[in-house]
């Protein structure tokens, strides 16, 4: 499994920024943080992820982050969500 951040810190939120994991076509399950509060473009584009779960604190998911995600079947978004890109 891979972890979307490198060095854990709980009290300050965080972010993926663009392209992070774009390509990565054997990433099939990720462990995203609590702390996300914001992904970049492109982020996911391209990669064998399945399913996908935002923490409640995520408020904006920059363009094209599901782009040619074929086998991504189920998302869940959290309430505080205000952007979803293109």
């Amino acid at each position: 499994m891979h972890k979307a951040y490198g060095h854990q810190n709980p009290g300050k939120p965080c972010l993926i920024g663009k392209y992070a994991f774009s390509g990565c076509t054997g990433l099939a399950t990720i462990k995203i943080p609590e702390n996300l509060v914001s992904t970049g473009d492109s982020v996911f584009c391209c990669t064998g992820l399945k399913a996908i779960k935002f923490p409640e604190n995520l408020t904006s998911i920059g363009d094209s982050a599901f782009c040619h995600c074929t086998g991504l079947t189920e998302i869940e978004f959290p309430g505080y969500l205000t952007y979803i890109g293109n």
